[in-house]
């Protein structure tokens, strides 16, 4: 950077792909570009220079003086934006008109909040092409005992009997269900419960579903290796079957469940429910007799685990930057939830949910799918629960930056599931 005297001074500027934050006197800056982040902690120099770039009338650029530069922290976070080009220093005297940076303003088409105020639009225009997955617990009926049964499933996608094991969603509500869902609404179509292969409507509902919609099917491996003729039904339709394990693994049983589904040829993959090292270990053993079968590992909090947890769950500034979110996802994680966006769960009894551990929106023998999900936009409980709205999250810069809320946060009882601030504080200017 130039130290030589300049009397007209510089236009410094934030280029227009880069995200800021602000948090009383933390910034961060992020370059989705590259994924660098940059964080200024508790420097209430940097934080007021870049409240004065965020001026909507400043339009992300700035003027600064030689004066400005020589001030050790301006001139270390100049050359910091400049050397990850987020940003950069232009001599006024061979740019004499201010530059501009347009910086993308995120919103949801078909906006409650905006619909609302307009007189020729309904907040119902359009509504159904939100629901892009539907999940269907089909029965609550399971003979196996799983100890993990009452959780898991509140945390990620596994099967759950319910304690009124006769439960069953009626094929005559999924009829109406279907009947009700414009062509290629919704782009995906998921089927669990306790074990679905005793659903008694079955076959009717696969040939229910329409051939536009992927179709997944949800099996725990101890009730896999039965109902061979059901089985058999599966394999002669375009479906994806997800293995359920849960741990102590019997494995005589395992074995057989993946030989029941191989040989019709069903396209299956493995999906592991994890409390510790020892049962990912395991799992691994599983996976090494069989390379060809793909596998996804959660992790499931027991209330007893959480080093575990905080070693495969919790969030790591670094982690970030290897994944480098888009600034579309960025700025779109202030306006919605996509772990919830645009999901809608149906349990056996009838209730509708957006998050199986958020309050019903309606029953499906009262409500229409089109009620609910305008219920869902308004209200907002779980589509648009973002970090913005929660502690500590919404006082931390990295809140955009961090992966949405999920039921693991439900599930520890906290929002920030990451070692960020603790990071931050150690290290104040990375």
């Amino acid at each position: 950077m130039k130290t030589r005297e300049n009397k007209n001074g510089y236009w410094f500027y934030i280029e227009s792909y880069a995200h800021l934050s602000i948090k009383k006197n933390d910034t961060l800056l992020y370059n989705p570009l590259t994924g660098k982040i940059l964080t200024f902690i508790d420097n209430p120099l940097i934080s007021q220079l870049m409240r004065r770039l965020a001026l909507p009338q400043n339009m992300y650029t700035i003027h600064l003086t030689d004066r400005d530069l020589r001030q050790p922290d301006i001139r270390q976070f100049v050359q910091s934006v400049r050397d990850n080009f987020i940003g950069d220093l232009i001599d006024v005297s061979s740019c004499p008109i201010k530059p501009i940076q347009v910086h993308p303003i995120m919103k949801i088409q078909q906006d409650a909040n905006i619909l609302k105020k307009g007189t020729q639009r309904s907040i119902g225009e359009d509504i159904m092409a939100y629901l892009s997955d539907l999940w269907l617990y089909v029965n609550g009926n399971c003979t196996q005992d799983c100890s993990i049964c009452r959780d898991a499933y509140r945390q990620f996608n596994f099967c759950t009997s319910s304690r009124e094991k006769n439960l069953e969603l009626s094929i005559a509500d999924i009829k109406r269900i279907v009947e009700e869902l414009p062509p290629g609404i919704p782009q995906n179509i998921h089927i669990l419960g306790g074990n679905i292969l005793s659903y008694a409507h079955l076959v009717n509902l696969l040939e229910l579903i329409p051939a536009d919609c992927r179709t997944s099917l949800y099996i725990h491996y101890l009730n896999a290796d039965r109902h061979k003729e059901k089985i058999q039904h599966i394999s002669k339709h375009n479906i994806t079957l997800e293995l359920l394990f849960s741990f102590p693994l019997i494995k005589e049983k395992a074995y057989r469940a993946i030989q029941a589904l191989k040989e019709p040829g069903i396209d299956f993959r493995f999906s592991f429910s994890i409390r510790n090292t020892g049962e990912f270990e395991e799992a691994n053993e599983l996976i090494q007799l069989n390379p060809e079968i793909g596998a996804t590992f959660h992790p499931l909090f027991d209330g007893t685990n959480i080093d575990f947890f905080s070693e495969n769950i919790f969030v790591k500034a670094e982690e970030i930057e290897r994944i480098k979110p888009s600034l579309k996802e960025v700025h779109s994680r202030g306006i919605v939830n996509p772990n919830y966006f645009g999901n809608l769960i149906i349990r056996p009894d009838g209730r509708v949910y957006a998050d199986v551990n958020a309050p019903s929106l309606g029953k499906i023998q009262e409500n229409s799918i089109f009620d609910i999900l305008v219920k869902e936009v308004e209200s907002g409980t779980s589509w648009r629960k973002v970090r913005k709205n929660v502690l500590p999250c919404k006082s931390c810069v990295f809140e955009k930056l961090c992966p949405p809320i999920s039921n693991y946060n439900t599930a520890v009882g906290r929002f920030d599931l990451c070692s960020i601030r603790r990071q931050a504080s150690q290290k104040k200017i990375k």
